[in-house]
């Protein structure tokens, strides 16, 4: 087996420092290697420590697609197979890793739950490549191997990063100075400019109106790039270039302006569109040489960023934002598009510059690009650290203690370990449960682990990763905005309609009072607001018999409910709406493949149209239809990693029960269980975390209990808004606490009446904050003191009651502004509450109290 570089590959930076490193590493049980974008340090590291000693190299990614890109790279540069000196594991994937690989490349997650089932580090060299990243996974790795390390004596690490923040790791490692390598930058020329947003444009739509301009001087011969010197500029004749967008939408979305740009302009031929995403099909086709005469935009999420080389790879288009889930106080994650910091735009600027000149463009709003701060802020300040948490948990550690190069917030923490306590992984002890063990298996976040682990024990499984997907995505059923339009359906919805439509009254209804199976439709028995088109119907939504005055929205309504059933359920809804969407492609596609050739390339071309076609009729979002199907694939994906399989693929149709299904889901919205405040035509409801009524369009049933997805805030001009909830499903308390018994909380709370001031007690049975029962009981005479006493302590009284006692209240809240000696009102609240009880002995309410002056603090 040749280990040997292959001839012809070309030296970079990074070969010179190689024996550097290697002496470091004689010295030190951890190096870091600070090296700029290119210069090798990913590709180069790990072959030549292989080289230099017998024992296993682990070269960690913190991204699947690195890990193929990487490893087949060595295995190129080395002139070997994959799995003979180098090779890649990937769950899911094939395992191209041998006993006799000497470089592993991993995800640091996959490494991490090596660690957690052995107990110990590897012997061997581990290297933390894009350190800089400051990935959550290479946070809790980091703090391992400063705990471990002591104890492996054969155990080497390496630290890279492309714009590393040096003293960091420096102090929280205690390393001397000459434990540190730093390789010059020694790239190509890279041209830097900024594109300015244009008024009411965002980064995205700035990012693809670059990319098409660019595409117009590919056209007429003007793209070029600078000369070697950077003085002058060359003329291309064929190249890459990377749009940097933050999400698939806005992937999609470019993809579809630049094809349909080309088409107008009749140049499809010199243009060549590729997105670059976890789980896109085409990931691993950039890796391609570009064929001459054609411009490859390679519309990506950060994945470029990172150590991989594109072929051919001119010039970056940087949008300057990312998507990262932001943890609120409360514990719950946000996906936001954020700014990239100073050194993510650098590395950016790298790519181009590895291979040969390139340019660098910027997407800024005003000076926005100039004031970026200096590195990214950790993942494990901002985001949620749930899976992290549970995954110390599993080894006998707690995040409070843990050390890392930065610690999370306290009050993160907090909200982090009750989750994890409240979904039943933790148990009040903050010691891993059985439960927790098994989620800690999933590459996920807990809370979908739990409701994919809750399901495939339910039977429903396929439609849980179904529905999981649809939420991701925000849904797929769309409200039109027009009232009165005419729509054209097919019959199969016509008879979804019909199915909500008296006839003998012609008034609509809130349920189905027939099956569609059942219903014939004949010309003669139709309603004057339809009308025959051949094989399909017009309904006129604006004619004057039309039965509902929301006209079109009202059949978009009738389609959900339809596909909601008779539980009411939005979840069910999305799940049987998206398996219909795929049965009517696979009919479009069979169609395709008993054509003819020459017929193909014709039918091609008419399915997206017919699809498209067939959502709007059925009033769903098309290009959200396909999102589901992507994110389906990346749960796949996931499920396999925790070593579960799915009976039968999500895409096919199958009766499965809607019970068990919203069941399921419990654990993975928590926060969306809500109580009715009002019950009746005014459907509002409070949860634990928002007050909020159900959209228009939900297909869900009027409950007292439900649980709700998708909570979005909307403006009502000025500082006024309201939350809607969108997907909604009616549940039972009896599911809450077979599933979730540890939530549950029951006590007397004392208040006191909001009118007339008397004090009462309530017998009060909760669900986290939200109060499910609230039964009223006799009150002691103690129990009203005291509830006075709060009363008064909080300012709670009445305007109905004394004027005299708020002046009184309000004299003592005053005292708190005073200075001098400590005054009653800086002492602990409780014993403040005790002085006023003892003072209103026999009190049963605010009426009761005949000398308000008796509750004067001293000093006062």
């Amino acid at each position: 087996m040749s280990s040997a570089r292959m001839p012809g590959v070309d030296h970079l930076p990074i070969d010179a420092r190689l024996p550097d490193i290697d002496q470091a590493l004689q010295k030190h049980q951890i190096v870091v290697v600070d090296a700029p974008t290119g210069t090798g340090k990913t590709l180069r590291i790990a072959p030549d420590r292989a080289r230099r000693t017998s024992k296993p190299v682990f070269l960690l990614q913190t991204r699947r697609n690195a890990v193929r890109w990487n490893a087949n790279r060595i295995c190129y540069e080395s002139g070997t197979q994959p799995g003979e000196f180098a090779g890649w594991f990937l769950r899911g994937e094939t395992n191209n890793i041998s006993k006799n690989t000497r470089v592993q490349v991993l995800i640091v997650q996959s490494f991490i739950n090596r660690v957690r089932r052995e107990g110990k580090l590897p012997e061997g060299t581990i290297i933390v490549d894009e350190a800089h990243e400051a990935k959550m996974e290479q946070y809790q790795l980091l703090g391992l191997i400063k705990e471990m390390l002591p104890k492996s004596p054969n155990t080497r690490v390496i630290i890279t990063s492309a714009t590393l923040h040096v003293e960091k790791y420096q102090t929280f490692f205690g390393l001397p100075k000459d434990a540190t390598v730093k390789v010059k930058r020694k790239l190509h020329y890279v041209a830097k400019s900024v594109a300015r947003l244009k008024r009411g444009e965002h980064h995205s739509e700035a990012a693809i109106r670059v990319a098409r301009e660019l595409f117009d001087a590919f056209i007429d011969g003007r793209l070029a790039v600078p000369t070697r010197d950077g003085k002058g500029q060359t003329n291309v004749g064929k190249g890459a270039i990377g749009i940097l967008l933050p999400g698939k939408a806005d992937i999609e979305q470019g993809i579809r302006e630049l094809k349909q740009y080309a088409k107008q302009r009749g140049v499809e031929n010199l243009l060549e569109t590729m997105d670059c995403y976890s789980g896109s099909e085409n990931q691993d086709q950039v890796q391609s040489p570009v064929p001459e005469g054609k411009l490859r935009l390679i519309f990506s999420t950060e994945i470029l960023r990172s150590s991989v080389t594109v072929p051919d790879l001119i010039g970056i288009v940087d949008s300057l934002q990312v998507n990262r889930s932001i943890v609120d106080s409360k514990g719950v994650a946000h996906r936001m598009k954020i700014a990239i910091s100073k050194a993510e735009a650098e590395q950016a600027a790298g790519r181009p510059g590895r291979l040969g000149t390139g340019f660098y463009i910027a997407c800024s709003f005003e000076r926005e690009y100039e004031n970026l701060e200096p590195f990214p802020t950790p993942e494990v300040l901002c985001s949620p650290i749930t899976s992290v948490a549970l995954e110390l948990a599993a080894m006998d550690r707690n995040v409070r203690t843990f050390d890392m190069p930065d610690r999370p917030k306290a009050e993160m923490v907090d909200a982090t370990m009750s989750r994890l306590i409240r979904l039943g992984a933790l148990n009040a002890q903050e010691r891993i449960t059985d439960l927790g063990r098994k989620l800690v298996r999933f590459p996920i976040d807990p809370e979908r682990a739990a409701a994919l682990l809750f399901a495939s024990t339910r039977g429903v499984l396929e439609e849980a990763v179904v529905a999981m997907a649809v939420d991701e995505n925000e849904g797929i059923f769309f409200r039109p905005r027009q009232r009165e339009k005419a729509i054209i359906v097919n019959e199969h919805v016509l008879q979804m309609i019909l199915s909500f439509y008296d006839f003998s009254r012609g008034l609509p209804l809130d349920r189905p009072w027939i099956d569609t199976d059942d219903l014939e439709i004949t010309a003669l028995d139709l309603p004057g607001w339809i009308v025959p088109k051949g094989e399909k119907f017009e309904i006129l939504c604006g004619n004057h018999n039309f039965p509902h005055k929301e006209g079109q929205r009202w059949i978009a309504d009738c389609i959900r409910r339809y596909y909601a059933g008779m539980a009411g359920s939005d979840f069910s809804a999305g799940v049987r709406a998206y398996r219909a969407f795929k049965e009517e492609q696979r009919k479009a596609y069979a169609s395709l493949d008993s054509a003819k050739r020459e017929d193909r390339k014709k039918l091609r071309r008419g399915i997206e149209g017919r699809l498209r076609a067939w959502c709007s009729s059925h009033c769903l979002n098309y290009k959200k239809v396909l999102a589901v199907g992507n994110t389906i694939k990346l749960l796949i994906e996931e499920l396999a990693e925790a070593g579960m399989r799915l009976s039968c693929s999500p895409n096919d149709e199958r009766d499965f029960s809607d019970r068990e299904l919203t069941k399921s889901l419990i654990a993975a919205f928590i926060d969306g269980v809500a109580v009715a405040q009002t019950l009746g035509n005014k459907r509002d409801y409070l949860s634990a975390t928002a007050s909020f009524s159900l959209a228009w369009g939900s297909a869900c049933t009027t409950s007292r209990l439900i649980l709700v997805a998708n909570v979005s805030k909307i403006p009502l001009g000025g500082t006024n808004h309201m939350f809607i909830a969108d997907c909604a499903a009616p549940i039972e308390e009896s599911w809450l606490r077979e599933l979730l018994p540890q939530m549950f909380s029951s006590g007397t709370e004392l208040s006191l009446e909001p009118f007339g001031g008397q004090a009462v007690a309530h017998d009060t049975t909760r669900f986290a904050n939200i109060c499910l029962t609230r039964i009223k009981r006799e009150i002691s005479t103690a129990q009203a003191a005291r509830a006075v006493a709060e009363a008064v302590e909080d300012g709670r009284v009445s305007a109905m009651i004394y004027q005299e006692l708020q002046s009184v209240c309000a004299r003592n809240a005053s005292l708190v502004k005073r200075k001098g000696k400590k005054k009653w009102p800086y002492r602990a609240r409780e014993e403040r509450i005790r002085f006023f009880q003892q003072r209103l002995q026999g009190v049963s309410g605010l009426k009761d109290i005949q000398n308000p002056q008796q509750l004067l603090l001293p000093g006062a």
